[in-house]
């Protein structure tokens, strides 16, 4: 057996195991995600946030989901740039960050003992259906009636480095709705690769509370960085939100701001929860470039 190292860590209650892999051999990390972020048999977390070396900035942040996916968080990256700063590898306080959607900015707010306020760029909302991904036929899915078996939701959809989709309502679905409609809209045949699904109630332009459904395995999440983001996006779009706003959901709040140039920008504190040591199984050894 092997062991890795990693730190537990979490923003607004979306968390992660984080691995430092900047002096790591490779390994089978989609494997790893996958045993590593299993709730009863593994560390249990959102998901693997993977420290890679980059030769366009700092470091490299990857993110597996649980069911071994690769993708793109705005939570993962607060709490990769938290580890950054805390163990003394970005010196600076203002930096570039690699990920699967670029280079992106990133800064560090106030510190405490085990937590840090992160603030980091994560780029401009697409609206275009093929970038998305989605199959439909228009320019933008905004305010769309989707039928899903035999009830219909008002969606809008964006992709924020990950697709989502938004629902404005009233009221934030029960349990029992909640469960039963959520994966079918996250599986529903307009997203070829899934998407995470949001209700949304909109308290004020600037305050909203949401309800989140995430895709690759994860199912409900107490937070989710991208989400937030496309909520802010598609919600100042369709007139209904400013260019700054705070979002609260079961795990907490975040904020985030569209500059004047379309860009969104997230904050919310990273907190290192725990440190420990995991066993890998040695099928999940592989070759460099995984």
């Amino acid at each position: 057996m092997r062991t890795v190292p990693f730190v537990k860590m979490q923003a607004a209650g979306n968390d992660f195991v984080v691995v430092d892999a900047l002096d790591q051999p490779a390994l089978n990390w989609p494997a790893v995600a996958q045993d590593l972020s299993a709730r009863h048999t593994g560390v249990g977390s959102d998901g693997l946030m993977l420290i890679e070396r980059s030769n366009a900035a700092c470091c490299r942040a990857r993110m597996f989901n649980p069911d071994g996916s690769e993708d793109f968080c705005a939570d993962g990256i607060l709490c990769v740039v938290a580890y950054l700063h805390k163990s003394g590898k970005a010196q600076k306080r203002e930096f570039l960050l690699d990920t699967l959607s670029g280079p992106r900015r990133v800064r560090i707010g106030r510190e405490f003992a085990h937590a840090v306020e992160v603030t980091a760029e994560i780029g401009e909302a697409t609206y275009e259906p093929a970038k998305i991904p989605a199959k439909f036929s228009g320019d933008a899915i905004l305010n769309h009636k989707l039928r899903v078996n035999g009830r219909t939701f008002t969606i809008s959809a964006v992709s924020t480095g990950t697709p989502h989709a938004i629902i404005f309502a009233d009221e934030l679905p029960d349990d029992a709705a909640f469960f039963k409609w959520a994966p079918l809209i996250e599986r529903h045949p307009l997203f070829p690769e899934q998407t995470t699904v949001q209700w949304v109630v909109v308290d004020s332009s600037t305050r909203v509370r949401s309800r989140i459904w995430e895709r690759g395995a994860v199912g409900e999440s107490l937070a989710c960085g991208t989400g937030a983001c496309a909520v802010a996006a598609v919600g100042n779009r369709l007139g209904l939100l400013s260019n700054r706003v705070e979002s609260v959901s079961k795990g907490g709040k975040l904020v985030i701001e569209i500059d004047k140039s379309g860009r969104l920008w997230i904050s919310g504190t990273a907190v290192i929860v725990f440190r420990g040591e995991a066993e890998l199984a040695p099928q999940r050894r592989t070759t460099a470039g995984n």
